[in-house]
């Protein structure tokens, strides 16, 4: 398999490449072309093949009649190939020989008219592909040596250049060319954005510097007499003393809501509960059968006892074990559709579990209504006697003036805000643990110290005899809990949203917080 070849670098064969057999080859000239054939081969023209390429022996389009002549003959063996001059001068590399031995790169000139050739070896034998420097110095040699004015040879650079990248080297050669010149194309543009970005940069500055001292000029006309900088100085310093008396003040507003907080997030309770109903003459239970999509209620014996699952806030009270909250979330059955209609048809709502759980507490407590407000939606209950130790919030019997800053406690959407503040292991566990059911869950996070309320800010915006109006975000879940100023005090009792517009919630006064105590005989204010 050959691994030598002649390139054409002048003439119209040029960028074609003879690969060259072992044994004794002719450069044979007929009419103006060039062929390699061993000796003693026939002279017919065979045609070049249609990859720029001819194997030895193959004539590159060589005329028919006309007279022949050999130019040099080149011969292959064991220590390479040596050309022999024959018909005419031969010059290697630029200087006169008669007769030597060839090395890859190597450049023959055969007779005055300029015949070139190079002899160049194969990157790996059987793949007749260039080297990258080598299809470039080709591409020089063949511009430099075949054309006579400055355009012309630029144009046979460009034209043998794309020529010998598309068709002379290898593909691994052409695809990393192709990315590296993406690459520094991609660099080129990057500088100029760059370049352009501190050029405007630049630009901007100068501008600004223009500006100053264009201000520096109209400050120098209009410079201040003595009594007036000491006036304006004056006025600065009482600016200067406002917004800092300013700025203190929203500081001790800042630590005043974090010692609210934190102080009175210990007596706010999570309340869970569940109820059903019953026939109050025979004690039946009312029982749901069917699917899900479509329960029927029944008083038989067969199915589920109806269980109504849900949450709410309350807060501590004193120091007797009492607990406010409202009354929708003591007695849900008197505010709900179906509670309303079961009561109606003769049945009695019971409660089933009234639980409380306090922050870092891992146990809960049983909880039962003491007095619910006729008027007002606020209701009394009391911890179970075995609850001991604690620490109340205090009520304020006077309505807050508009425009008081308040802070909203309590437990907003129930256990799913719990579940989203809860610790990584903790839900790592209850994910593994598959379903968990309404009090296990309330169970387990309070034993993981994970039952902390929400803490939302507002101002009271309206104010009446029966409702304190805020801007303090809340939702469901978190009615029954404690509305206190910046003093701690308890000013309202969180009721009810407003669903049209967010920034309405309302409360109700403590001060019938305060009735509904004094009507039980307690002390707790």
């Amino acid at each position: 398999m050959p691994t030598h070849g002649l390139v054409h670098l002048v003439g119209p064969d040029r960028g074609t490449t003879w690969w060259l057999p072992p044994g004794r080859l002719r450069l044979v000239e007929e009419e103006g072309r060039l062929r390699l054939e061993p000796e003693g081969a026939p002279s017919a023209p065979v045609p070049a093949s249609a990859a720029g390429t001819a194997a030895a022996g193959a004539p590159v389009a060589a005329s028919a009649g006309g007279a022949a002549r050999v130019l040099a003959v080149v011969e292959g063996g064991a220590d390479g190939y040596r050309v022999h001059a024959a018909g005419c001068p031969l010059w290697v590399n630029g200087e006169r020989c008669s007769d030597r031995l060839l090395a890859p790169g190597d450049l023959l000139e055969l007779c005055e008219v300029g015949w070139l050739l190079r002899l160049r070896a194969a990157a790996v034998p059987g793949r007749p592909y260039k080297r990258l420097r080598d299809a470039l110095g080709d591409c020089v040699d063949c511009a430099r040596h075949g054309g006579r004015g400055l355009a012309q040879r630029a144009w046979i650079l460009l034209r043998g250049g794309l020529y010998e990248f598309t068709t002379q080297v290898s593909p691994r050669v052409r695809f990393a060319t192709v990315g590296l010149l993406l690459l520094l194309a991609l660099a080129v543009v990057g500088l100029y954005r760059r370049n352009a970005a501190l050029e405007h940069q630049l630009e901007r500055q100068v501008a600004r510097l223009e500006g100053l001292e264009q201000l520096l000029q109209r400050s120098e006309r209009e410079a201040l007499s003595a009594a007036q900088m000491a006036e304006l100085q004056g006025r600065l310093g009482e600016r200067i003393d406002e917004a800092l008396a300013r700025v203190e003040t929203l500081e001790q507003r800042a630590g005043a809501r974090a010692t609210v907080i934190r102080e009175a997030a210990g007596s706010v309770i999570f309340l869970q509960g569940g109820y059903g109903f019953t026939e109050p003459n025979s004690g039946r239970t009312l029982r749901r059968t069917g699917p899900d999509e479509a329960p029927v209620l029944t008083l038989d014996e067969e199915g589920e006892p109806v269980e109504i699952l849900y949450t709410g806030t309350g807060f501590v009270v004193g120091d007797e074990g009492y607990v406010l909250t409202n009354r929708h979330v003591a007695t849900p059955w008197e505010f709900d559709e179906l509670g309303r209609a079961l009561t109606q048809r003769g049945l009695v709502p019971v409660m089933h579990r009234f639980l409380g759980y306090l922050p870092d507490v891992a146990e809960p407590f049983p909880l039962r209504l003491v007095r619910a407000h006729p008027d007002a939606d606020v209701a009394l209950l009391r911890c179970d006697a075995s609850v001991t130790g604690l620490q109340g919030l205090s009520l304020a019997p006077e309505l807050p003036a508009l425009g008081t800053e308040v802070i909203v406690l309590g437990y907003p959407t129930g256990m799913r805000a719990l579940l989203a503040r809860a610790a990584p292991e903790l839900m790592r566990r209850l994910t593994e643990q598959g379903t968990v059911g309404f009090w296990q869950l309330a169970e387990q996070l309070a034993r993981a110290r994970s039952i902390e309320p929400l803490a939302t800010v507002g101002v009271v915006g309206q104010v009446t005899a029966t409702h304190v109006v805020y801007d303090a975000e809340t939702t469901h879940g978190g009615s029954g809990g404690p509305v206190l100023t910046l003093d701690g005090r308890v000013v309202a009792i969180n009721a009810a949203v407003v669903p049209e517009f967010g920034g309405s919630n309302l409360g109700v006064p403590a001060a019938r917080a305060v009735e509904l105590l004094a009507a039980t005989g307690s002390a707790a204010r």
